[in-house]
């Protein structure tokens, strides 16, 4: 039984297993700043006293950005909801630099920052810095600790929040609706799941004698490829597969497959794919919270002329179904009902995949009155997680891919050529040629 201990807590409940691999990383390898994540936006000029007018209303709306974590008081691991919190917003007007001395300026602010790690015993586990680059223009950095939020969490907080401060300008008495559900009703969920019996079987008939997948030199390296294609790239491509019912998710995942399977010269692929477990209740959508889970994907590669493109992607899609169906339960219980002996923190797997389409972000850039006037300055956002490879699809602006390795791979297996394959087979996606 999980009691509150001391003053100025709001709430306690437990945290998810996701939270707790995260937080745990972070502690063992604080060096490598592992999730601590860096998001780097340039917008219209943000006014400080609608910002931050705009950020307590968000604070008290959410109780995730007033979370923090206790592995050692309670009785098990818990996250602590506190009443009020104190915290500071970052300000600097770097207007008077050259360009790219403002992104080296904000390079090395966001490198330092990486050096300071998350005090888990304290909330807030964020941090927001403006930076005003022009007189039209800001740069928004925000910090924080991947355990609070997800991606979608992410663009829902960064919609509602500039969505706030336009409504402040018209209304300052503005306040916004509390949600229905909250994040702790998400976070009870997963604990019932647990005793999911039906699923626990899925997964260990699934997973039973599994080959892992090693495309690995023992030598450490951080390389990073990224090519983004435009809106009119990825309408082709969208159109292209729509006829067979077969989303942009799916096609990007098979042919990622696709490649590794042609690099490695292997039939049994089991890679990471992150899941959403997000809700699907009233205000769901709106929760601020990490809702990931990371599943085994397994797949038996057929020799590639005995079936077309088409059949490929159907067949992966059909799988990706059955794995929707049995998302709930964690990865970290998926290991322990198949008795698997994680490798190096990771369980099955050191290739991740990631498909982001955030169409909250669509939303907010179409009522947006005005965009940046100044050239974007080159300036690249941090996300690290703790597997080897991760791949990441996203539709924003287009399409975009982008893989971070932090291991060298084997000669065949290249960044640059698992880029190359991917595109092949999802341009010949719904092609019956057996080429």
């Amino acid at each position: 039984m999980i009691t509150m201990n001391h003053n100025n807590i709001e709430d306690v409940f437990p945290m998810r297993d996701i939270q707790k691999g995260m937080v745990l990383l972070s502690v063992m390898r604080p060096e490598e700043a592992v999730y601590h994540d860096q998001l780097i936006y340039q917008t219209p000029r943000i006014d400080p006293v609608l910002f931050e007018k705009a950020l307590a209303l968000m604070i008290e709306k959410h109780a995730t950005l007033r979370t923090y974590f206790d592995l050692e008081k309670y009785s098990m691991e818990v996250q602590l909801i506190a009443e009020q919190i104190s915290y500071k917003v970052a300000y600097e007007d770097i207007s008077h630099l050259a360009a790219k001395a403002q992104e080296q300026h904000i390079k090395q602010y966001i490198a330092r920052e990486r050096q300071k790690p998350f005090n888990f015993k304290q909330a807030p586990l964020w941090r927001i810095s403006i930076f005003h680059v022009s007189r039209t223009d800001s740069v928004f950095v925000f910090q924080f600790h991947h355990a609070i939020m997800d991606g979608w969490s992410v663009a829902s907080f960064n919609t509602e929040l500039f969505q706030i401060c336009q409504q402040l300008q018209n209304d300052p008495t503005f306040r916004p609706a509390l949600l229905k559900a909250t994040y702790k009703d998400a976070v009870l969920e997963e604990f019932a799941q647990k005793k999911n019996t039906a699923t626990i079987d899925f997964w260990k008939k699934e997973m039973a004698d599994y080959k892992r997948l090693d495309v690995f030199t023992q030598e450490r390296m951080v390389a990073s490829f990224k090519k983004s294609y435009d809106v009119g790239f990825a309408q082709k491509l969208r159109s292209r597969i729509a006829a067979d019912g077969i989303s942009l998710q799916t096609a990007s995942f098979a042919a990622f497959l696709y490649a590794l399977s042609r690099l490695s010269i292997e039939t049994d692929l089991t890679l990471g794919l992150v899941s959403n477990t997000r809700p699907a209740i009233e205000d769901g959508d709106k929760i601020l919270g990490c809702f990931l889970n990371t599943l085994p994907f397994r797949f038996q590669m057929k020799h590639p002329h005995s079936w077309t493109w088409r059949e490929f992607f159907l067949a992966v899609d059909q799988k990706m179904n059955v794995l929707k169906k049995n998302n709930q339960l964690t990865l970290l219980e998926i290991t322990k009902a198949t008795e698997e002996r994680p490798k190096d923190e990771n369980p099955f797997f050191d290739i991740l995949f990631n498909f982001v389409d955030f169409h909250i972000y669509r939303e907010i850039n179409s009522d947006a009155e005005e965009a940046p006037e100044s050239d974007a300055l080159d300036l690249e956002s941090y996300e690290v997680t703790n597997t080897f490879v991760d791949l990441t699809v996203s539709t924003a602006g287009g399409c975009c891919i982008s893989i971070t390795s932090k291991t060298r791979l084997c000669d065949l297996a290249s960044i640059s050529n698992v880029c190359m394959l991917m595109w092949i087979a999802c341009w010949n996606a719904t092609s019956n040629s057996h080429h």
